[in-house]
């Protein structure tokens, strides 16, 4: 009668313990959504085209991965909040250059299409 009650005691720990992993990594989902919504802001409050450009890619790029053969419902989502993510590297581009009206000398292009890799950086940084 013990060793019943206690692999039923188990088996109830068991759940509850997978239970409370998935609410805490749903927690953190969503915390990194959140963030990501909060960077995404940050960006657009620099420009409204910058804002308006971020929006495009992050639909345009779960619609693509909706189509994809191989990819889920889930990750078109994470595709969605992620892809914003693409230009966080224009947070590190001088205000005259990233706000110039015109063309960009080389110079200029050059430290624009920095960006790119700047935000891989300042990514690769943060997971690790």
């Amino acid at each position: 009668m013990g060793k019943k009650i206690l692999k039923q005691h188990n088996l109830d720990l068991e759940i509850k313990i997978k239970y409370e992993q998935k609410r805490l990594l749903s927690e953190l989902e969503e915390s990194q959504k959140e963030m990501i919504y909060m960077l995404t802001e940050l960006m657009e409050s620099t420009s409204d085209e910058t804002g308006k450009h971020i929006r495009r890619v992050a639909k345009i790029s779960a619609l693509l991965a909706k189509y994809h053969p191989t990819l889920s419902d889930r990750d078109a989502d994470i595709l969605y909040h992620a892809s914003p993510m693409h230009d966080i590297g224009k947070m590190t581009i001088a205000h005259e250059i990233l706000h110039k009206p015109g063309c960009y000398t080389k110079k200029e292009f050059e430290i624009m299409k920095a960006h790119t890799s700047n935000a891989f950086h300042l990514l690769t940084d943060v997971t690790q």
